[in-house]
């Protein structure tokens, strides 16, 4: 007998030490994954997550909708009367019911932190303190060694996020408990949850009928039963009419028959004879599942680098080529488009400034001689005249002066987004020098064409002012010295009668036209320089590590296929 005894204790260590075959199978996996460098943080939070719960008790999820009797249900299953129940939702947090050598309340924080409270706390708790995330209860009863129980908020309580919190947990646990009220059951509230969130458990799921108490007798009880069946056809493996009410009463009085009435024990028998023997496939099935959807993410995931890696190598392509065709082309036209309005510009200027010019008669003295002597004649001419205050006046509350502001070099450097897929950032899988030498040979392109197309504003609209009086004050300057020259010598000197030519001549000086014409309409114009710079330094791009990167991906993808398929879904539900 002792023998017998410590062999047991032997085997039950044995069994407690050895990974079970999912456990050792997500060791694997995580081993692997490692080798070829695939595991990031969200990849080994997973993997450790499904390895923690590979040996835990399976997770049952206590379902329904608004003041369904969820938790005088778990209450009366569990023999022990764990969670307040009420017309009120307790809280709007998910409760977890486990094993532990104590009874206690564990209260979970957003902030990671947690803390432990008597049962009572759960009566006072406030159902909308949003510090809180979860409860857990331990309480130590025998099936809570093989079973976790959750008791939800509900569906269609009056917070949408009760709802949204019991949708979140359905993705975690191994088997559901549907409870609906047996003299409300079939509302199409209830189908529309149960066929979009609940069928695919069906082959684990059991709908439970509560409150039988209230119908008169068993006929009326096994049609509610044959209506349920009907309504929720191939949802549920099975249905099962209860009075939690009948068998929390039965507890506390210790009456077994009222016990028995209240069909607690067909729930305690499906989970005992279909759950729990299943334990084992159940947990497989599941992790299994979870491995292959981490590894098709993980999958889906290279395959969207190795994508992204032929986009960025095309576009490099694209980019290099570029430069000679479209960008040139482009920029060149945007160039001559410009530098065609400044000279249009200036023209209209010089026939402006032209059209100012007035006549006016004035008195002039010729002076000649007659044998020794020397004689005068006054005469009168008809001159130009022209003011430069006057002029400038004009000129700034003229529509042509709007004109000139109007005109905007800055808009070349519109021309960059030309560039094909001139800003596309490297790949996520892919850190090398080459993204560095691409953005530092933008940058160096743009730099040049800003700092070029900067001093263009410059000339033209900071200096507009000053340029222009600068061309009247000449041309006024100009006019007087004229006058004074023919005043002293007529026969000598004419007066200044300037042509629109020459006074566009005066402007371009001012304006630095011979600048603007060398960087935008010239053979050596800005166009081709940039051009020339980018296309130079594009052919010294070295692709090697790019190849290298690509090549690398498509081993990880092969490999993370065959672990895909290697794992073979033995799926329960």
């Amino acid at each position: 007998m002792i023998r017998t005894f410590i062999n047991e204790i032997l085997q039950a260590r044995e069994s407690a030490c050895t990974p079970s075959k999912s456990a050792q199978q997500i060791k694997r996996i995580k081993r692997a994954l490692q080798s070829h460098n695939l595991l990031d943080k969200k990849c080994v939070q997973m993997l450790d997550t499904l390895e923690n719960t590979a040996d835990s008790p399976l997770k049952i999820a206590v379902i329904g909708q608004f003041s369904s009797g969820k938790s005088t249900f778990l209450n009366a299953l569990l023999g022990e009367e764990l969670l307040p129940s009420g017309i009120i939702p307790i809280t709007s947090k998910i409760c977890e019911i486990s094993y532990g050598r104590h009874l206690s309340l564990e209260i979970l924080y957003k902030n990671g932190t947690s803390r432990f409270q008597s049962l009572g706390f759960l009566e006072h708790t406030d159902s909308k303190d949003e510090a809180i995330t979860s409860f857990k209860i331990y309480a130590p009863l025998e099936i809570l060694k093989k079973i976790s129980f959750f008791d939800t908020p509900g569906f269609n309580s009056q917070n949408q996020s009760d709802t949204d919190t019991t949708n979140t947990l359905l993705n975690g646990v191994d088997g559901i408990i549907w409870l609906s009220l047996i003299d409300n059951v079939g509302k199409l509230s209830e189908k529309e949850i149960l066929h979009t969130h609940i069928k695919k458990y069906s082959a684990k799921s059991l709908c439970v009928l509560n409150q039988k108490d209230r119908l008169k007798d068993l006929a009326e009880v096994q049609m509610s039963l044959e209506y349920a069946k009907s309504a929720f056809d191939g949802v549920f493996s099975r249905f099962v009419a209860i009075s939690a009410k009948e068998a929390l009463v039965g507890l506390k009085t210790e009456d077994t028959s009222l016990r028995d009435h209240s069909g607690i024990q067909e729930v305690l028998d499906f989970l005992h004879n279909e759950l729990m023997p299943n334990v084992s496939d159940i947990k497989e099935a599941k992790i299994t599942r979870e491995l292959r959807k981490g590894l098709l993410a993980i999958y889906c995931s290279l395959r969207a680098q190795e994508k992204e890696i032929q986009e960025y190598e095309h576009a490099i392509a694209r980019y290099c080529e570029g430069f000679s065709k479209g960008f040139f082309a482009q920029f060149n036209a945007m160039c001559l488009k410009q530098f065609d309005a400044l000279d249009s510009l200036l023209d209209e200027i010089a026939l402006f400034v032209f059209a100012n010019f007035k006549k006016q008669e004035m008195e002039f003295t010729r002076r000649y001689k007659v044998f020794v002597f020397e004689r005068q004649k006054k005469f009168f001419k008809e001159i130009l005249a022209f003011s430069k205050d006057e002029v400038v006046s004009m000129m700034e509350k003229s529509s042509l002066m709007r004109e000139c502001k109007k005109l905007n070099f800055k808009i070349l450097t519109e021309s960059l987004d030309t560039l094909p897929n001139f800003a596309m950032p490297a790949p996520k899988a892919f850190d090398d020098s080459l993204n560095t030498h691409l953005a530092q040979l933008i940058s160096q392109a743009f730099l040049k064409l800003q700092v070029q197309i900067s001093a263009f504003d410059t000339l033209w609209h900071t200096n507009f002012s000053s340029a222009f009086k600068s061309v009247c004050v000449a041309l006024e300057y100009a006019f007087l010295r004229g006058i004074v020259l023919f005043k002293k010598d007529p026969e000598k000197f004419p007066l200044y009668e300037p042509t629109v030519q020459n006074i566009r001549e005066t402007l371009n000086e001012a304006f630095h036209f011979e600048i603007f014409s060398q960087k935008l309409f010239l053979q050596n114009n800005l166009a081709k320089e940039i051009s020339a710079f980018l296309t130079f330094e594009s052919k010294n791009l070295d692709l090697q590590h790019l190849h290298k990167a690509k090549q690398e991906l498509r081993e990880k993808i092969d490999f993370v296929r065959a672990e895909f398929h290697s794992l073979n879904p033995k799926d329960k539900n």
